[in-house]
Order: structure tokens, then sequence, then C-alpha cells
């Protein structure tokens, strides 16, 4: 799902599905002359914040479907606008066409810019609009239906500021995207060395680099509780290191470390059986990070970034660390 920009007005837009307050929709109503209809669809709509009604124009070529959200045409709050953009981007889910435009950016919210009320906006949609179905032989699509593309609504003035705020919202929906696929993926899918090789894809990324150090190399280098928790499992651990480099040539980067415990039973010391299957989520820090490089790469943020993984299983076995063992570190 990729966002885009629509630098035109309400009058001349052409789009499956239109995102607008009651005033902005009943007058591209108008203009379709379907005024009747869409005062009959929205007689029992109570146009307070947070409530969307979905009104379908069937007359109307240009714009046959209007997402309706309540309290747009309002004075709001930052905290309101957050509720009203909330509220119709989860309603977008289900509405299954290419295509829809946003325009509640035009909302009147004082002492707050366009530039925020897009970014706040595309925040939103990049939030609601995700579904995980890779391990699905079916998939309802009603439930998982969604606009494949969405494009805010500028006009001339705010069309270069729409285009900055895109590039942002696009780059973190691919960095969320990509964390999130990591978090949703069995423990049997992803362990250490599926990490490790979703992590390197970041290499193709303009001004990445991803290294990382076996098990052997960190016991030589005397890392001892990162082996203390991995020797448990059949299957190796991995520190990887993911480099962004698009600040300045010896600058001081910045460092986020991410926790990548792809399944975490406890060791010997198992944990409780309900809920032992959302243990595998013990790997999201690690998936944060990643996502985080990713998007901060997307967006040439101008910096130095550095995420470091370490990515385990932590197991029951004849190998794994006993209650009372004394543990070496780098550090003594």
């Amino acid at each position: 799902m990729k966002f885009s920009v629509e630098a035109r007005s309400l009058q001349t837009l052409k789009t499956p599905c239109l995102v607008v307050s009651r005033k902005q929709a009943q007058r591209v109503a108008v203009e379709a002359g379907a005024r009747p209809l869409f005062e009959a669809a929205l007689r029992d709509f109570h146009d307070r914040v947070g409530r969307t009604a979905l009104v379908q124009l069937p007359g109307a070529a240009d714009v046959p479907r209007l997402l309706v959200v309540g309290g747009a045409d309002d004075e709001l709050t930052a905290a309101n606008f957050r509720k009203i953009v909330d509220a119709a981007a989860r309603a977008l889910r289900g509405i299954a066409v290419p295509k829809a435009v946003w325009a509640l950016a035009a909302a009147r919210v004082p002492g707050r810019d366009f530039e925020w009320r897009a970014g706040t906006s595309l925040a939103a949609l990049a939030q609601h609009l995700y579904a995980f179905n890779e391990h699905k032989s079916r998939v309802d699509e009603s439930a998982n239906a969604f606009p494949t593309a969405v494009a805010l609504l500028a006009d001339e003035r705010s069309k270069v500021t729409a285009q900055a705020a895109v590039r942002r919202a696009n780059a973190l929906k691919a960095g969320l995207d990509f964390a999130r696929n990591l978090g949703n993926q069995p423990p049997n899918v992803c362990d250490p060395a599926y990490l490790l090789k979703e992590a390197r894809t970041l290499a193709r990324l303009d001004n990445v680099s991803v290294t990382s150090l076996s098990e052997k190399r960190m016991e030589e280098l005397g890392m001892g509780a990162f082996m203390a928790v991995s020797r448990g499992s059949d299957k190796p651990g991995y520190l990887i290191i993911a480099r962004y480099d698009g600040g300045k040539r010896g600058a001081a980067p910045t460092v986020l470390i991410g926790k990548g415990i792809t399944f975490d039973t406890g060791g010997i010391s198992l944990k409780p059986g309900p809920a032992m299957d959302e243990m595998k989520f013990d790997m999201c820090g690690a998936a944060s990070v990643l996502g985080a490089l990713q998007a901060a790469a997307l967006a040439k943020l101008p910096i130095n970034l550095i995420a470091l993984v370490a990515a385990a299983e932590n197991m029951p076995s004849g190998c794994a660390t006993r209650p009372g063992d004394i543990v070496r570190t780098m550090s003594g």
C-alpha cells in the first residue's frame, strides 16, 4: 500500500472513494446531482468525533463512494483530530477499492499546520492499513480488504509540503510493515537464521550495510551472556549489526539495540504453558530496530544509525544454562 498526493479541488476529483467531512461530502453530492440520496443516507448519522458512515452514490461516476467522518467540520483540538483520522483509517478497512483520496488534512486545528495534519493522517493510515496473510490457504477478503493506494488531497499552496509528508510516510509504512511481518511469523519460520536473512535484505538500500558475528566468534570474544541463552537451542544464534550511514562521515551514530529471542521458553526454568505461543514476540525489539533503520534509510535521514540485534532461541536442553551457573561476559 502506497501513499501519494492529489493536487486538485474537490470539484474536479475522480476517485473510487473519498474520505471527507460532512460538509465536504455534501458539496460533492450536490455537484453529482445526488443530494437527495446523500441526505437520505445520512438521516440517522450523528456528526460526532469518531463516527463514520460510508455513503454509496451509484449515479456518481467520478466519486461513487464517500466515507463521511463525523466532527471533521468543527474546529478541532489536536486530540480530537487524532480521533477522527484514527476512526477514518479504521473505517477504510473493508473498502476494497484500488484508490482512496484523503481530504481530512484540510480540517481546522488551531496551532497545527498542514504538515502536522498531513503527517498525523498518514501515520494513522500506516498503522491501520495492514494485513498479514502469508500462511493462510484461504483469505477472508472482506476482513482484509482496504485501498491499495491512498492519496493525500492538497491544494497548490500545500502541494510541496504534502509531497514531503508522503515521502516520509511511505518510508514509515515500509519500516512498520517490515517489523510487523517479522513479528507475525511463527517461530518455526522466524528463527535466528531467518532474522539474519531478513536483515541482510536491508543492505540493498543506499548507505546500508549488514554484518554478523557467529557463535564461534562470540565465544572467542568472551560473549558468555549471549551464549548462556543461545546454547540451549540446536539453532545457532547471531549478533546482527546493521548500519545506515546517512550523516556526516565520522559523526557519532545513534545506536538502537533490539532483543531478538525468536522463541523464549524460559530455558530450563520453563515459563507457564498458557500463552506460551506468544513468546514468539520476544524478538519484536529486533524487528523494531531493523524496521526503524529501514525507515531512516528510505527517508534518507541525515543521520548515522546502527541497529544491533542479539538473535537467539531460548530453549531447554542438556546444553541449556542451569540456575546457579556462573556466566562470564566481555566485562568479566
